[in-house]
Parts: C-alpha cells; structure tokens; sequence
C-alpha cells in the first residue's frame, strides 16, 4: 500500500474523520510521528481520545510506529490515564504470540525416541492473525522489548493495586473486558497474556510466574484453572461486584466472563440473592449461552426476584441455551400468574417450538380455559403447534376440550406437523360425533397426508361402510395407498382386498 503523506494525517486528525487511525498505520515517517503523540495525547476532544483505543486495537506492526507508541504509552502512563493504560495492556500481550511445536528427542542409552512438545516465537516477527490480518514478517518491537512493555503496563495496574485499591478493580477490569476470544483462542495465548495471568491467576496453585512467560507445574493442566486473582481483597467490596457484573455482560472473551462469574458467586453470594429482574433479562439475552446459565441459576436460586415485568419473563424465554431454558420456564410456572398474560399470548407460547416453552403455554392456556369455565374458539389456534414432542398431548387436550366442529377438527387433521395429525386420527376413533360426520369424513378422503390416508383404510377394514366416501373418492385413496413407496406395506394388502370387494359388488366399476 502506498505511504499516505502526513499533511493528510493531520487533516483527517483535525476533522475528525474516519480514515484518521487507517492513514496514520499506512505512514511511515518515524519522525514525525514520534512528534505527533504529544499533541494526540493532549488533545482534550473525545473522538481523539477513541482514535487512541482504535489504534491501539490494530496490531502495533506499521514501521516507523515505534516510537509513536512509546511516547503514547509514557504519556499515559504519566498522566496515569487508567482507560489508555489498559489499551496498552492488552496491545502489548498480544505482541507475543508463541507456537508449539514437536520436536523428536532420542536418548542413546535407552535407545529411545519421543515427541517433545515446546513454545517458541519466531524471531522478532509478529504471528499473523486471521481476524487483524498482521503481517507475518512485520517487525516493530524485539522479544526482549515487548516482554519489557508487558512487565511495564502490568508493573502500573500493580502499584495501583497498592496505592489506591479501591480503584484497582475498575482500571484493570477495563483491560480485562478488551480481550477477544480470538486472543485467547489456544492454551499457549493465554500464557502468552502476561497482564491477563497476573490479574486473573497469579495465586493459583497450578501456576510459577517466571522473569516474562507463566510456566504449569509438572503434572498440572491449563484445564484446572480457577479464579485466583491479584489483590483479591480488592474485589470483594460493593463497588467491585458492579464491576464484575459488567465484566459479566461487557467482557469480549468467554475466559473473562466466566472468571468474573466465578468470582461473583464466591466472593458476592449474598449480594447476588439481591440481583434485580433487569441484570437477569440481560444475562438471559446474552449471546453467550454460559452468561444464559447464570441468569436462569440465579432466576431458580434467588427466592424473591423483584422488577421483573411480564414482559421480562417473556424476554428471558428467547435464550438460546436448552438448560437455561428449561429453569426460566419453571420459575415462570412458579412465580407468575397466567391470567395477567394475554391468552393470545399463552397461545403463541404453547405453539413454541421448544418443549420447555411449550409445555408451559400449555399449561397457561388450560388454566385460561378453565377461568372462562368453558372452551373458545381460540383453543383452534393449538392447530399450529410446532413442538413434536408435545403436540400429540397438545392436540388430544384440545379436541377433547372443544365443542365439536368439523371445520375446527379439520385444522388439527391439515397440521404439517406429523404427531398432531396422529393425535387427532386416534382422537376420531373415540369420538362419535366425529366418526359419524359425513362432512368431515368428505374431507379427509382429501388428505394429502399419507398416515390419514393408511388411516382411512384401516377404517374401512373394522367398518362396513364410511359415511362422506363417494366411489371416485375411493378409487383416488386406494390409488395413493397401493403408489406409495416409503410405507404402509401391510395396509396395501388390506386395499387390494377392499379393491376386490368393490370389484365383486360392482362389476362395472372395473
């Protein structure tokens, strides 16, 4: 790419434009770079103070930007600037990236041969990234440089730890929330975030914290890390478990959420049987399945919930996670009243495709049947289940609840659903009203569906006549039946008998 002039860098500073961060990366005047960051570092307006952390998220690759981004790490770090030192964190343990290799080791006197797995870095290159497209052979800070600027950025959020504890929490949870799954994608990424190690574990057992990599001690895994946090008195008072309440929906990466939740549940159990309706909405509508877990833990733990709407609950049943599903309905059933939901709205809930949600609107529709001491027309509306494993009981419940109708049957016989419909054709054996309807029966004969049409037959073999069949009716039934390739192989017999019945009372039907 060619260079863009710095006259243009400057323009695009002063006009606050969008192309600022991508022409300064594409120019490579050390110079007048370096003499740049005093005045970007300065400059009071928040746009500029954004392009900053927008910077400072691009890999530090571009040549010449090596002493720009010094000079804007000891300008922040003298103005003791938390919000940029944490951009400079995480910039900085993503400047090393190790990669495992297997080397073979032979040892002559046992005459042995083994794979030794080790870490390594190519020498002062940056590791390529698919997500930042860095370039593989870009050099911009020796190994011994950038293992200098990690010690550096977390040698600041330490002695905050120490000389003002009460703000430790909030400066290096805004670090902490600037790591990207992408970052931590394999066990030797996390070893190789050397602020992230010491902010989240450096107490842990399984871990020796070396002069630049944390190192597992024989026979331990990454696998058994937990919560140990530095300064983990500091995380224990109210104004951290707002912190680690906003780690849990803001943090980017899995690793820092489910970290932050750890130490919600050891450190703040109390509190947590105090956590509002909206923290649970929001943690149910979380993409991240595991921060769905927690709020429907918390939603079954937590005995009185206050603030939570009805149309919260019905928010909470969009996760996407079965397990956490599964416990909001059950508190939902539990704590809410059916009758202060609409009844249209309990309908859509029954015809849910997931079985936890549709169990509960069906319980929800029956006790709305039951308060208006009789069955509406609405309950037709149970036609459009979509749940397979509940619309045979779905469907049963309501055509033996409805007043009968032909029309209104007929909508549960021309479900798409295959359980329904042989819901509703075991139903019809039972029902007199129904099994005597020449109109229904009519319409059946019409059926595209190849169970009512097998039903059919099977009909016709325990009765001696149905009401509603004309002859041509017939002959298209026994044509479907007999044509079918994928099933009904025993009742293909019973039509050709009924075929040769037909044949011998009328002849001329041949």
């Amino acid at each position: 790419m060619r260079a863009a002039s710095f006259l243009l860098v400057e323009e695009a500073f002063d006009n606050e434009h969008d192309s600022f961060v991508q022409l300064l990366c594409g120019t490579p005047k050390a110079a007048r770079l370096a003499a740049f960051a005093a005045r970007w570092s300065k400059d009071q307006r928040p746009w500029a103070r954004q392009q900053l952390l927008r910077y400072l998220e691009q890999p530090l690759a571009p040549p010449g930007h090596k002493g720009l981004v010094k000079r804007l790490f000891k300008l922040a770090e003298r103005a003791q600037d938390d919000v940029v030192m944490a951009g400079f964190l995480v910039a900085f343990d993503r400047l090393v990236r190790r990669v495992l290799k297997v080397r073979k080791r032979y040892d002559w006197n046992s005459r042995t041969v083994w794979n030794e797995e080790t870490l390594s870095a190519p020498h002062d290159t940056l590791v390529a990234s698919r997500e930042a497209q860095a370039p593989p052979t870009g050099r911009q800070f020796s190994y011994r440089s950038r293992h200098y600027l990690r010690r550096r950025a977390w040698r600041y959020f330490r002695r905050l730890g120490f000389q003002r504890p009460d703000a430790y929490p909030a400066a290096i949870a805004e670090a902490l929330r600037r790591y990207r799954d992408e970052d931590l994608r394999r066990g030797e990424n996390l070893l190789d975030s050397w602020g992230l190690m010491q902010a989240c574990f450096h107490t842990h057992e399984a871990l020796e914290f070396g002069v630049s990599y944390p190192r597992l001690k024989p026979g331990r895994t990454l696998a058994e890390l937990e919560a140990a946090p530095r300064f983990a008195e500091t995380w224990q008072s109210t104004a951290s478990y707002q912190v680690l309440w906003k780690l849990v929906l803001e943090a980017s990466a899995h690793l820092v959420r489910n970290w932050a939740e750890q130490l919600l549940r050891r450190l703040h159990a109390e509190a947590l049987q105090q956590v509002s309706g909206e923290r649970l909405t929001a943690c149910l509508a979380h993409a991240d399945r595991s921060v769905q877990e927690l709020g429907a833990a918390l939603l079954t733990e937590v005995e009185d919930v206050r603030g939570i709407t009805s149309a919260d609950w019905l928010a909470m049943l969009r996760c996407e996670s079965p397990a956490a599903l599964e416990r909001v309905a059950q508190a939902m059933q539990r704590r809410l009243d059916p009758l202060a939901l609409p009844r249209q709205t309990c309908l859509e809930l029954a015809c849910a495709r997931s079985s936890p949600v549709a169990r509960l609107g069906l319980a929800f529709v029956k006790q709305h049947a039951q308060a208006e001491a009789g069955a509406g027309d609405w309950l037709a509306g149970l036609a459009a289940a979509r749940c397979s494993s509940l619309a045979g009981e779905l469907t049963t419940w309501a055509l033996e609840t409805l007043p009968y109708d032909s029309e209104t049957a007929l909508r549960f016989f021309d479900s798409p659903l295959p359980t329904t419909r042989t819901a509703a054709l075991t139903w019809l054996e039972g029902c007199p009203a129904a099994r005597d309807d020449p109109l229904l029966w009519a319409r059946l004969f019409e059926s595209p569906y190849g169970e009512v049409q097998l039903q059919l037959v099977d009909a016709l073999e325990r009765r001696q006549a149905l009401p509603g069949g004309e002859a041509s009716a017939w002959t298209r039934l026994w044509r479907s039946v007999l044509l079918g390739v994928h099933r009904g192989g025993r009742t293909k017999l019973k039509a050709l008998r009924q075929i040769s019945a037909a044949l011998r009372a009328s002849p001329e039907r041949a």
